[in-house]
């Protein structure tokens, strides 16, 4: 009885913390399905380039403003609405008159014809002071780690070589 009441606490902390892996997050209602059954989105990296919502179910709690970091989002075959943002930090300057920070950020919904058993990468380019975005088809059997936002950030944002990636 001890070690449950030990157990349960941190198991808590560890997930807080970000030491537990990252797991995809379901967005359907519903008992799981199987993945041949499902597409898989990257959440992309918060703060930067990252999915807000998919048919309007937030990816974050809008009330918390956190929530664990995914390996994917799961989420039924066929065509999905999916609210993208860009967010960065444009310039910081330190003048006579104190600090500026420019904030740019662009947004933007998109339609996806997710397939069964697909995993699509999310991706973007900046255009002056707009941001586009897309979606790639990574088809099946996509290494599913490579959707986690650490490696999401080192392949997709540092333009870094990952393997199995």
């Amino acid at each position: 009885m001890h070690r449950k009441l030990i157990l349960l606490p941190l198991s808590m902390l560890m997930a807080s913390c970000g030491l537990m892996p990252p797991e995809p997050k379901h967005l359907y209602a519903g008992p799981p399905r199987p993945a041949e059954q499902l597409a898989t989105l990257s959440e992309g990296a918060r703060g930067w380039i990252h999915v807000v919502a998919v048919d309007g179910q937030p990816v974050v709690d809008p009330v918390l403003g956190a929530a664990r970091l995914t390996q994917g989002l799961l989420v039924p075959a066929g065509v999905r609405t999916v609210k993208v943002r860009y967010m960065n930090f444009d310039n910081y300057t330190l003048g006579t008159t104190g600090a500026k920070l420019t904030l740019a950020t662009s947004e933007a919904v998109l339609e996806v014809n997710a397939a069964a058993g697909h995993s699509y990468v999310l991706r973007g380019q900046r255009r002056g002071d707009k941001y586009d975005f897309w979606f790639d088809d990574k088809g099946k059997l996509y290494n599913q780690a490579c959707l986690s936002d650490e490696m999401y950030s080192r392949k997709y944002l540092r333009k870094e070589a990952v393997s199995d990636c």
